[in-house]
């Protein structure tokens, strides 16, 4: 049920210490009497122990989130992880400690909007501390929506470039070739001299180009594969990356019929792709094994090889390809609807995993 207020912002305070508790929302109260031009006041809702703030989550029309690290029921930043896992698009400051400071700093390289310590705190810096953080997870929000859409008009236009390829360039070459086999057929009748064989390279070097046409235009758009359903093109993406001198591939594929719209998904298709260029270009794999399968009433995808693997922490902070790539895929996942995940550590390869819900 949805209870939100238009100019109220509700904020979930997951704190044990009712002292602590009280004086927060006496602050709440303070900024609540103090005009500001956006026009926006908040509401507290105070739980004491993470489970008790979980199922305040659960309830949804959460704007905000203050949380303890030190909780009766969690510590540290377990207490973090599980809040987030339960809220992951919801803007959350740390309450500290001074001498939490260390971990806090972790937790907001791992995704916390900011940390305030509660010794010496105001109601003006608990009032702009939230309100940048709403606003910064607003702005996000909006760059993610963007980032999703060039995905989208990126693949619109690959498909584009493909159907071009495949209908105008390709089928003029293969029309050249059948005119040129078609006019030295009449040449060889009218004079009876065989030209056959010295025109071959001829036909073959045709041949090679028309080869080469189809697969950049696949390569591009994979959407022939579209009648095929997501599952066989997964296959048939196996059976490309597989070669004499390559990883082994092992392709472990359910039937997925009319799980996709169309049953077909270019999102899920393409983090397939990425995951095993990943393995084969980077990390050296030399096993590889990709699966989807069922998982409750949505599907199971993962790649998982025995390469050199992946710092990810330094990935993160590094602007390179390699890195770029990941946040791709990521942001492929969240338009196919599910959450991906990467594991991976150096020297003990990588595991690439997305599960995406069904459609209702």
């Amino acid at each position: 049920m949805n209870n939100s207020v238009p100019g109220l912002h509700t904020i979930l305070l997951i704190e044990d210490n009712p002292g602590d508790a009280r004086l927060i929302e006496e602050m709440i109260a303070e900024i609540n009497q103090l005009p500001h031009a956006d026009g926006v006041a908040f509401r507290l809702v105070w739980k004491p122990t993470l489970q008790a703030g979980l199922a305040a989550l659960r309830q949804g029309d959460i704007h905000l989130i203050l949380l303890d690290l030190s909780l009766p029921d969690s510590q540290g930043f377990e207490t973090f992880r599980r809040t987030q896992e339960g809220a992951p698009g919801t803007p959350l400051i740390l309450l500290t400690g001074q001498s939490d400071e260390k971990m806090a700093m972790a937790v907001v390289r791992a995704g916390a909007q900011d940390f305030l310590h509660k010794n010496g705190l105001t109601a003006f810096y608990l009032a702009r501390a939230m309100r940048y953080a709403i606003e910064r997870k607003s702005f996000a929000e909006e760059i993610k929506q963007l980032s999703q859409r060039i995905l989208q008009v990126r693949e619109e236009e690959r498909s584009s470039l493909s159907q071009e390829l495949h209908d105008g360039l390709g089928q003029s070459l293969l029309a050249l070739k059948l005119q040129l086999q078609s006019r030295l057929a009449k040449l060889e009748k009218q004079t009876g001299v065989q030209i056959a064989g010295e025109t071959s390279q001829i036909i073959s070097y045709l041949d090679e180009i028309l080869q080469e046409v189809r697969t950049i235009s696949h390569n591009l758009s994979p959407i022939g594969l579209k009648g095929l359903g997501i599952a066989q093109a997964i296959w048939q993406l196996a059976q490309r990356f597989s070669h004499a001198q390559g990883p082994e591939i092992i392709a472990e594929v359910d039937a997925l019929e009319n799980f996709f719209p169309e049953n077909w998904d270019i999102n899920t298709y393409r983090i397939v792709e990425q995951a095993l260029v990943n393995a084969v270009k980077h990390a050296r794999a030399s096993r590889i094994v990709i699966a989807v399968r069922p998982a409750g009433s949505g599907i199971l995808v993962s790649v998982s090889d025995d390469g050199t693997g992946m710092d990810l922490a330094q990935l993160a902070a590094a602007k390179e390809r390699k890195g770029l790539g990941l946040h791709i895929m990521k942001e492929r996942g969240q338009i196919a609807g599910g959450v991906l995940q990467i594991v991976s550590e150096p020297g003990k390869g990588s595991l690439v995993q997305i599960e995406i819900p069904a459609r209702v």
